[in-house]
This record gives C-alpha cells, structure tokens and sequence, in this order.
C-alpha cells in the first residue's frame, strides 16, 4: 500500500481499524483465557489490585508520550526540521531515564501502595506486593516504547504502532496458557514483562531504519528540557486524572463483594473494545492534522466530521450492549471459572457502563483537539473536576450499590467529560456547528430504535434455534442500520463511503 493512502485520515484509520482489530481482538482473547482460568475468584481480584497502579503508571506516560511529543515534534517539523531527530534522540532518553526512577521509587514502596488498597488480609496483600513489583518493572521499557510509538505516528507510521501491540498480549498469553500450573496468578505480571521486552525490541528495530538516533550537545538539551518541564507539569496532572478512575474504584475493593471488582473489569473491557477498535483509531489519526491545522474554523469543520463519525459507531453499539449485552458476556466469558451468576452481575454492570458510551467515544475526539489547541488548563480543570465527582458519587453510592454504584458513577463521569469538553470546545472555536451534530445525534438514535423494532418485529415471526438467535439478530441490526443511512443519504454515512471509496483509489493507484 502506497503512503498516500497512509498520509490521509481515511485511509490511515481504516488501515488502523483493520490492525486494531487484530491488536484489541488478541487482547479479547488474552481476557477470555482470564476468565477461563479465573473468573471472578479471589486471585484474580488480588491481581487487580496488585496491577492497577504500574498499570495506570504505564498508560500514564504513553499518554503523556504522545500528547507531549507530537505537536512538539510537528512544530519543530516545520521550524526546522534538521532538529527532529534530535529533539527525538532526547526525548527518548529522558523519558527512559524518568521510567527508570518511577521504578525504583515504586518497587521500594511497593508494600505501600498496595496497603492503601489492601488493609485486612495479610496474606493478600503479600501476593499483591509480589504482583506490584513485578509488573513494575516495566516501566522503563514502556517510557521508552511511549516515545517510539509517538515518533512513528507523528510520521504517521501507524501500521507498525498497531502490530507492536501484539507483542504484549502474546507474551501473556504464552505464559499463562503454558505456565499457568507452575506461576499461578503471577503468569500474568510474567507474561507482561516478556511481552514488554518484545515489544520494545519490535520497535527499536522498526524506528532504527528511519535513522533517528543521533547525538546531541548540551544547549538544545538544556532548552529541551525546559520545554519538556514546562509542557510536563500540566500533561501529567491531566493524564494522572484520567487513570484514576481505576484506582479510586480498586480503593474500594473491601466494600465490595468478592468478584465484583472484577465483574467491573471484564464489564469495562467489553464497553472499550469497540472504542480502542474504532474511536481511538480515527482519534490517533486525526491527533497530527489537529497539529498541523492553523485555522480555527478548519479545527472546527474537522471536529464536527469526527464527532458525527463516532456518534454513527457509538449509538448503535450502546443499544447492542443494551439489549444483547449479556449474550456477548456469555460468548466471550462464560468457560471454565466463569459462572452463569457471573454474566448476570458483568451484564448489569456492562448495562451501566453503555448508557456513557456516546459521551466517552465522542470525548476521546474532543481530548485530542483541546491538546492540540493548547487549553491544558482547561483541560486540567475538566479532570480534576470529574475525579472529584468520581470520588463523591463512590462513597455516596456504593454502600448501597456495591459494584454497580461503581459502573453508575464512572457512567456520570464519562458524561461529564464529555459535556466539558464541549464547553472548551465552544469558547475556543466558534465555527462549530452544534446544529450539525445534534441533527445526526438525532438521526443515528431514530435509525437504532428503528432498526432494533424491525428485528424484534422480525424475530416475534420468525423462530430459530436460540444459540444462534442472538448473534443473528445483532448482524440483522446493524446490517439494517447501515442500510437504513444509505437509504436517507445520511451525510455521515456518505462521507465514510466518500472515504472508502477514496481508499481503493489511493490503493490501486
């Protein structure tokens, strides 16, 4: 495939899509291997909590990777682009040597962090610091990864981003399949770490032909950092903020009952997958032409497209998570350990989870133009202020609710988010056209409840073996509500075939 299909937003996402695919379909299936050997039993509960923080510290700073890295790669781009791979040469450098503190700071304190969440059981709280240390140290690794995966897409290298995403999973996935008999629970953290180290191999080999590395002299060190400093305060408040909302829920392991922790896990990987696949795709593509628009009123013709593009994916998969929610749990996780009761209580929290999906898919979009407009105070502002509603609504709801007060505030949050987001949105660019998104809002939620009444119209007529019922009437579903937009000439609908049709050119010429 030529790179002018690559250098488009069509064609970037959709070849993004079709690797993503791949990449977030082996990652299904790595937690379906969870749920066959674990379930929702205590151990893996323990890993949960074990995890969360290196975790979070890992999404963290390849967040912070790509939103420090881009625009100030793109900018030096066209000030002067001999210093790229300098600038490059550097940041790595410096992210890595900031991974490599985290981890000797975490490790020594390991037995702290994990107290804050653990507080009963000795004997939990000794196989959490273990899964802690471990999983910890991936970190520096992983700093450095952040850097690379962010050199490549700002030169809009996406199809190696995406198999490099792979590695990961078949490092866990090996492990665990093999060893699960001989590391128990610690086949996970184990399986992390090798996949960590392949991954970071995959990437050094892939960056080196374009031949970056490069030495670099004190002076544009020392302005480097400075820069980095300055853009690095804000960027990590906003992506800290972010991460949170997993550990503010961890914290709350001992109020709930065994499993639900995990119940909220598997819950939460379901109502993601189709944004990591779809959303998050289109939003890592159209992240660098944010960067490279100067005019407001372009910024705001191109954010109505996106948003109106994750509307038309988003409204009919919350009503598929609504109404088929519990068949998919049962499809993809109800083997081994995972219990009949066990899709009931993911089902309830899954239902919870989808009634934001709309508003986390489209704030996906908004992050990435507020980052590229600069507002990152703005932006902090939003955070800080959903973590404190976060916090709230958890003490206030899950005494009652238990784990389902959990999903329900992550749920409120998520709107939030969204709605800030859109108030920035609104102050900064005023050619927004809000008329435009609310009218394909509206059109998207008419054609799902109508395409959802033909087939529960359909199936009152028509009876089939049940096991195949469901999965029948979700391809009906969609298969309708595609074919419904074509019918109206729904501008999103003819603006993504505009876009395939576009790729295929680019393709054959």
């Amino acid at each position: 495939m030529s790179k002018k299909v690559l250098s488009t937003i069509a064609g970037a996402s959709l070849l993004l899509v079709v690797f993503n695919i791949m990449g977030k379909g082996l990652g299904f299936v790595r937690e379906i291997i969870f749920a066959n050997y674990f379930g929702l039993t205590k151990d893996y509960d323990i890993y949960l909590i074990g995890a969360v923080v290196p975790v979070v510290l890992n999404s963290i700073i390849l967040f912070i990777g790509q939103n420090y890295f881009i625009p100030s790669y793109q900018k030096i781009s066209i000030e002067n682009k001999s210093e790229c791979n300098r600038f490059f040469t550097i940041s790595l450098f410096l992210f890595t040597l900031f991974g490599s503190l985290l981890t000797i700071f975490f490790f020594l304190y390991g037995e702290q962090f994990v107290g804050f969440f653990i507080r009963n059981s000795i004997e939990q709280k000794t196989i959490a610091v273990k899964i802690f240390q471990l999983t910890v140290l991936t970190l520096p690794l992983n700093s450095a990864i952040a850097i690379l995966l962010a050199f490549l897409q700002a030169n809009f290298e996406f199809k190696s981003t995406v198999i490099s995403y792979l590695f990961p999973n078949i490092g866990i996935i090996v492990i665990v399949f093999f060893f699960i008999h001989l590391f128990g629970i610690y086949a996970i953290p184990i399986g992390t770490i090798a996949g960590t180290i392949l991954q970071f191999g995959y990437l050094v080999y892939v960056v080196n032909h374009e031949k970056p590395f490069v030495r670099f002299g004190k002076s544009i060190f020392i302005s480097v950092i400075r820069n980095f400093g300055g853009f690095l305060g804000l960027t990590i408040l906003i992506e800290f903020m972010g991460q949170l909302f997993v550990l503010i829920d961890r914290y709350f392991y001992s109020a709930v009952p065994q499993g639900g922790i995990a119940a909220l896990n598997y819950a939460f990987t379901l109502f993601v997958l189709p944004i990591t696949i779809f959303i998050f795709a289109f939003s890592t593509v159209i992240f660098p032409k944010f960067a490279f628009t100067n005019s407001k009123k372009d910024l705001a013709q191109q954010l109505v497209k996106a948003l109106n593009v994750s509307n038309f994916i988003a409204l009919p998969t919350t009503l598929i998570f609504l109404f088929w929610g519990d068949v998919l749990i049962q499809l993809f996780f109800q083997h081994g350990n995972f219990q009949i009761s066990d899709t009931e209580k993911t089902f309830v929290l899954l239902k919870l989870l989808s009634l934001s999906f709309v508003f986390y898919s489209g704030y996906a979009i908004l992050n990435k133009l507020i980052y590229s407009i600069g507002k990152l105070k703005m932006l902090a502002v939003i955070q800080v202020s959903a973590i404190l509603l976060k916090i709230f609504l958890n003490f206030s709801l899950v005494d009652h609710y238990a784990q389902n007060g959990l999903a329900l505030s992550s749920t409120i949050s998520f709107i939030f988010f969204f709605v800030g987001g859109m108030l920035v949105v609104k102050r900064n660019l005023k050619g927004m056209k809000f008329r435009e998104i609310s009218f394909e809002f509206s059109l998207n939620l008419f054609n799902g409840i109508f395409s959802y009444s033909l087939v529960w119209y359909i199936f009152m007529i028509v009876k089939i073996n049940p096991i195949y019922e469901t999965i029948i009437k979700i391809c009906l579903f969609v298969f309708l509500y595609v074919i419904n937009s074509k019918l109206v000439k729904q501008s999103t609908y003819k603006l993504i075939e505009q876009n395939i049709v576009s790729l295929k050119k680019l393709a054959i010429n």
